[in-house]
């Protein structure tokens, strides 16, 4: 098997403008592979493109992505119609329907006097 083009381990989101868990990947990272979580989990909130098809969607799942999150691309295969939606995804640069989502705090800020 090829190399990864950007290894889990040592990459980090805001080197990418999108990310694509894919079904080799599961072969070299588990769903619970924390680098590969926090990696998806932080593209995820920095509004960028996700891709998944055959088994990466397990991958997404299992970092709490849903595949119908806005800017979030699965398939069965990685065929013309997932390339195509994928291609428009990356183009807008961001998800920026997602993020009212990621950016919202639960906790409401506070005001001092």
């Amino acid at each position: 098997m090829p190399p990864d083009p950007m290894p889990a381990a040592t990459a980090r989101s805001a080197s990418a403008s999108a990310a694509m868990p894919c079904r080799s990947i599961k072969m070299r990272h588990h769903p619970g592979d924390i680098k590969l979580t926090v990696l998806l989990q932080e593209a995820f909130r920095h509004c960028k493109a996700l891709g998944a098809w055959g088994d990466g969607t397990a991958i997404l799942e299992a970092a709490g992505i849903t595949a119908d999150a806005p800017g979030v691309v699965t398939g069965g295969t990685a065929g013309k119609s997932f390339t195509d939606q994928l291609a428009a995804a990356v183009g807008m640069h961001r998800a920026w329907d997602r993020a009212p989502d990621v950016m919202a705090s639960a906790v409401p800020p506070v005001l001092t006097s």
